[in-house]
C-alpha cells in the first residue's frame, strides 16, 4: 500500500508539472469558477490530456495506447490492468475530470494559504519531487520515442512460456495472452534501452567525486547514532 502511494505521488507531480506548461491563449468557455476565477474549457482538457500522459508512463504504453486500452480495457491482456483502465475511463471523461481538477485546485489553495509550502521540509521535498520528476519525464519520453515492434511469433512464444509460469495468463484467451506477453518483451526492450540511454549520459557528461568524502563511513557514523538513540529510548521506557 505504502508503495502505491509513493507511486501515486509520483505521478501526480509529473501531472502538475506537465500542466504547468498549459498555458496561452485561451478564448473558451469557462466550465467552472472557484472564488470568481474562471477554469476554463480549454485548461480543463490540456489538463486532462496532461493527465493522460502521465497515467501514460505509470502504464509504461504511449498515450495513444492507452487511449486504446480506455476504448477496450480487456484488450490491455493484465488482468489488474483491466480494472485500473475501467475506473481511469470514468476519471477521463469531461465530467469525471473536472471534479478531479476541481479537488486538486483546491488541495493547492489550501496549501498555499495554511502555509504549508512554506516549510522548509517540504521546500526540500518539492525540490526534489521536481528534480526527479522532470528526470523521469524526460527519460520515459526518451523511451517511448521509438515504437518497438513485436512480432506474432514473438508474442505467442512468450505467451507459451508466461502460461507455464504465471497463472493470471493461464486460462487467459489467446489475443488477450498475446497481448499480456507483448507488454512484457516491450517492457524488457525499454529496460535494456534505458541502461544504454543512462549510460550515454553518464558518459557525455565529466564528474568527479570528492575523494575526501567518504559517502560509506558517514552512512555508518548514522546508522550507529540510530542504533544507539534506539537503544537509548528502550532503555528508558524500561526504566
Amino acid at each position: 500500500m505504502k508503495q502505491q502511494y509513493k507511486y501515486k505521488i509520483f505521478f501526480l507531480l509529473l501531472f502538475i508539472l506537465a500542466v504547468a506548461q498549459c498555458k496561452g491563449t485561451d478564448n473558451s468557455p469557462w466550465v467552472m469558477k472557484i472564488d470568481g476565477k474562471k477554469i476554463t474549457l480549454k485548461e480543463l482538457k490540456a489538463a486532462r490530456k496532461a493527465y493522460l500522459a502521465t497515467m501514460a508512463q505509470q502504464f509504461q504504453v504511449t498515450p495513444k495506447q492507452l487511449r486504446e486500452y480506455l476504448n477496450n480495457p480487456e484488450k490491455a491482456g493484465r488482468p489488474e490492468m483491466v480494472q485500473m483502465l475501467r475506473k481511469l475511463r470514468a476519471e477521463l471523461s469531461l465530467e469525471g475530470f473536472r471534479e478531479k481538477y476541481k479537488q486538486m485546485l483546491l488541495l493547492n489553495k489550501e496549501a498555499k494559504k495554511s502555509g504549508y509550502l512554506k516549510r522548509q521540509d517540504i521546500k526540500d521535498r518539492v525540490k526534489f519531487l521536481k528534480l526527479y520528476g522532470i528526470a523521469n519525464m524526460y527519460l520515459l519520453d526518451k523511451l517511448q520515442s521509438s515504437e518497438v515492434q513485436i512480432s506474432d511469433k514473438d508474442a505467442i512464444d512468450a505467451c507459451e512460456a508466461a502460461r507455464k509460469e504465471d497463472p493470471r495468463v493461464r486460462n487467459l484467451p489467446i489475443a488477450q495472452c498475446m497481448e499480456f506477453a507483448r507488454q512484457n518483451l516491450t517492457l524488457q526492450h525499454l529496460a535494456q534501452k534505458q541502461q544504454q540511454l543512462l549510460q550515454d549520459i553518464v558518459a557525455a557528461y565529466k564528474i568527479e567525486k570528492n575523494p575526501k568524502v567518504d559517502l560509506e563511513k558517514l552512512d555508518d557514523q548514522l546508522n550507529n547514532k540510530k542504533e544507539e538513540q534506539k537503544e537509548h529510548k528502550e532503555e528508558s521506557s524500561q526504566q
